[in-house]
This record gives structure tokens, C-alpha cells and sequence, in this order.
């Protein structure tokens, strides 16, 4: 009698062992169900990386053309001063230039721009010395501490004079006060993380005068 019972389930239905799940079976579902999960997570990841690196491209292309954009406008209005004077290298160059004073939109100030780029920090900094407004007194020259333009994985500066043997604009990579004003001032910037670089040229109006 007990041989021919048949299964109930609760619901009074009768259950056949054959149609039931094997073990097997659920570990192969969950498997291909963690590999599915494993590839959608993988694209995600991908993408999301993706996304991290624009972002970050698209920044550093905004830091470093604000940076020049800020560095052209104030080289081109580099004057002739003898007191302070153009001097410079592959890292570092200051000269005097003519700006609008802070908070006041009709009143311009000599001073000096220093630009700097520190290879070990990968930073380029800005600082500017005030002038007093007679032009006399080098002395009284005041300024804040340096202050961060961009940062970048290298840049070099170099300079152009005119050759007067070859009749040709030439560069260089230093330049002196003795020497008067370059005709122009060329940026190499190489960007971080491998992103390509930027090649800027200021020319300076009054040098080629």
C-alpha cells in the first residue's frame, strides 16, 4: 500500500520528484547567473572609469587654457623698465608689465610677474610684486605669496630674438636682463597622465618696436 502513495504537496497537488530542481541544475543557474552579473559589472566599471578620465582630461584642458589665457594677456603688456628687467630660463621668467589694479577697473600699476614651474610638484605658480605708482622705488614692492596657475606634468619656457647674421628669428632657452626684451615667448606644456601637450607663443608688441 505504501509503496503506490502517491507525494502530496501542501497545496493537495500531486508532486512528481522529476520535475524538481537537481542540485546540479541550481548550480549551474546560479552560475551563469554570477558570470552575467560579473560581465554587466564589468561594463560598468569600464564605462565609469571611461567617464573619470574625460572628466579629468576635460579639467586639466580647462586649468591649462585658463592658465594661459591669464599668462598671454599679461606678457603681451610687458613693458620696458630698466629697474626690474626681463630675465628668465627653461623654468622661470619675470618681467614687468602694466595691470589693472585689483577692485579698481580705471587705475593700472607697474609691477613684476614672476612665473614659476616646479618640476618636483609638478606645479606652475604666479606671483606678482606692486610697484609704487611713481615708477621709482623698486623697494616698495609688495605682493601676496605665489599663487597656483595649473598643474602639469612638465613645461619649459624659451625665448625669440632676431639673429642678425642669419636675418632670422631664433630660440633660446635663458634669457637676461642685459639683453633687452625677447620678441616673443613660447610655452611647451606636456599635460599629466600622458594626454598630449600644448605649444603656446606670446609675442610681445613693444619688442618689436
Amino acid at each position: 500500500m505504501w509503496r503506490h502513495k502517491k507525494n502530496l504537496s501542501l497545496s493537495g497537488r500531486v508532486c512528481h520528484p522529476e520535475d524538481a530542481f537537481s542540485l546540479m541544475e541550481l548550480l549551474v543557474v546560479i552560475a551563469i547567473t554570477g558570470l552575467i552579473a560579473l560581465v554587466v559589472l564589468s561594463t560598468l566599471r569600464g564605462g565609469l572609469r571611461l567617464y573619470d578620465r574625460i572628466k579629468a582630461s576635460s579639467n586639466q584642458q580647462l586649468e591649462v587654457m585658463l592658465a594661459l589665457e591669464s599668462m598671454e594677456k599679461k606678457i603681451r603688456n610687458t613693458c620696458p623698465f630698466a629697474s626690474i628687467g626681463f630675465n628668465g630660463d627653461a623654468r622661470h621668467f619675470c618681467f614687468p608689465s602694466l595691470i589693472t589694479l585689483p577692485a579698481q577697473t580705471n587705475a593700472t600699476a607697474l609691477c613684476q610677474i614672476v612665473y614659476d614651474f616646479n618640476a618636483a610638484s609638478n606645479s606652475l605658480t604666479e606671483k606678482t610684486l606692486y610697484f609704487h605708482p611713481e615708477f621709482n622705488a623698486v623697494g616698495s614692492s609688495r605682493g601676496g605669496a605665489p599663487r597656483k596657475l595649473a598643474h602639469l606634468e612638465d613645461l619649459k619656457f624659451s625665448y625669440c630674438y632676431w639673429n642678425a647674421k642669419s636675418q632670422a628669428c631664433e630660440w633660446k632657452n635663458s634669457w637676461i636682463a642685459g639683453e633687452g626684451m625677447p620678441l616673443g615667448v613660447k610655452l611647451t606644456i606636456s599635460l599629466r597622465n600622458g594626454r598630449g601637450g600644448v605649444k603656446q607663443t606670446v609675442w610681445i608688441p613693444v619688442a618689436h618696436y
